[in-house]
């Protein structure tokens, strides 16, 4: 199923790969209640929840009205809490807020700066124990001109974050001219720092226990380019699954690391995706992605991994390519021809009927556009190579009229 919450005016507004917003309340008289953070507008950071059958979303709660327009993390503890790491407006400061939850309510608390000596971008934030934090995140050092990724720690559950607000943090990644980007998450005792560096290279470092420092670096993947497209997960026995998307292969990558050694790289998926996100359900690896579907459509898509190799297919059949795309010309005895291969790639200009040249000529065509279940919206996209007349033909403005009617008509019929 597939609903609309909301239209917003931000670049990112559920943020990128490695930083989450959608939780799951998985205890106490609120199981399976789902909860959403996203930005609604510049500035402005809500909360709306959903019950089962999560057919209705409730009204947008703001709980931050200071943030800017670049995306920020969130993390959910087994009592239904939920810590989050934002950059702050103009100033561009990191900044940790705790959001308590009571009664099947979330009350924001007040902010803590965590780090203000810089620009910091992109945070990540992990919670390891009752009082331990981590968060993470994209700094820029002005006087050299270069980023990196630090972290920070904080042992009172937020309210201070290493020696205090100017402190930078502790560098993880060498520093570099390109934006870095992080994820951080826990696994078992131990806390990994997944991160990109120089566009093309993905590592991690790994923090063992909480008297443990950052080890050395550990080499992933090298591929033009990951960027932010990469994410990561903990399995049930306490490996990390990481999955990325390099801009340039058109494919999606798998690697996992058993706390030893790491796996061999495996490809998942031969497809143009991005916005990869791992998860591990019943024991079996999910990478669910956008894949391209041409001119600039994202269908979402997963490869599970049950055994060795990997499976894909569309999350649904509702949102995609059609099944079925066939043109009706009434003064041909042929009258039906089926485009549905040509409707499928980005090949310009070649759904038409082979009497008329046109998708539809004269009053009386048809097309008729079939997938197995109902269409999601939007039900229909085309992509016009030429002018109109040429698609039509001599159609008249009164015809296309109809046309159009016929497409609301057919629709709604489906639906």
């Amino acid at each position: 199923m597939y609903k609309l919450i909301e239209n917003v005016s931000v670049q990112n507004p559920t943020g990128l790969p490695p930083q989450r917003k959608l939780f799951r309340l998985k205890s106490g008289p609120y199981t399976g209640r789902l909860v959403l953070l996203y930005a609604k507008s510049p500035g402005e950071i809500v909360l709306r929840w959903t019950d089962n059958p999560y057919g209705n979303w409730t009204t947008p709660q703001t709980i931050i009205s200071d943030s800017s327009d670049y995306p920020f993390s969130a993390v959910i503890d087994s009592d239904g809490h939920i810590y989050i790491a934002y950059t702050k407006q103009t100033v561009l400061s990191a900044v940790y807020m705790k959001l308590t939850f009571s009664a099947g309510n979330w009350v924001a608390g007040t902010p803590a700066t965590i780090c203000n000596s810089g620009p910091c971008h992109y945070p990540a934030i992990a919670r390891l124990s009752a009082n331990e934090m981590w968060c993470a995140y994209s700094y820029y050092n002005s006087g050299l001109g270069v980023y990196s990724i630090r972290s920070k720690v904080s042992y009172d559950l937020g309210v201070t974050w290493g020696s205090g607000p100017a402190d930078s943090g502790q560098q993880i990644s060498e520093p570099a001219s390109d934006m870095p980007y992080v994820c951080l998450i826990q696994v078992g005792a131990n806390l990994f720092a997944v991160y990109s560096q120089a566009r093309s290279n993905l590592y991690f470092r790994r923090r063992i226990g909480p008297a443990g420092d950052w080890e050395n670096a550990v080499h992933i993947a090298t591929a033009d380019y990951i960027d932010y497209n990469f994410d990561c997960a903990a399995s049930p026995d306490q490996k990390l699954g990481i999955a990325f998307c390099p801009s340039l292969t058109n494919r999606i990558y798998f690697r996992e690391y058993d706390g030893v050694a790491l796996s061999g790289l495996q490809e998942a998926a031969r497809y143009q995706g991005r916005s990869p996100q791992v998860a591990y359900l019943v024991n079996k690896v999910h990478i669910f992605f956008a894949r391209s579907a041409g001119g600039g459509f994202w269908i979402p898509a997963r490869a599970i991994k049950d055994g060795a190799d990997f499976s894909v297919d569309d999350i649904s059949q509702g949102v995609g390519l059609f099944a079925k795309v066939i043109l009706y010309d009434e003064s041909v005895p042929a009258h039906f021809v089926d485009k549905t291969t040509e409707a499928a790639d980005e090949s310009p200009a070649d759904v038409y009927h082979p009497n008329t040249y046109a998708l539809l000529s004269s009053v009386g065509d048809c097309l008729y556009l079939a997938m197995p279940i109902n269409f999601s919206a939007p039900p229909l996209c085309f992509r016009l190579p030429a002018a109109a007349v040429r698609l039509f033909g001599n159609i008249s403005t009164a015809a296309i009229g109809l046309v159009s009617r016929l497409f609301r008509a057919l629709i709604n019929s489906i639906k």
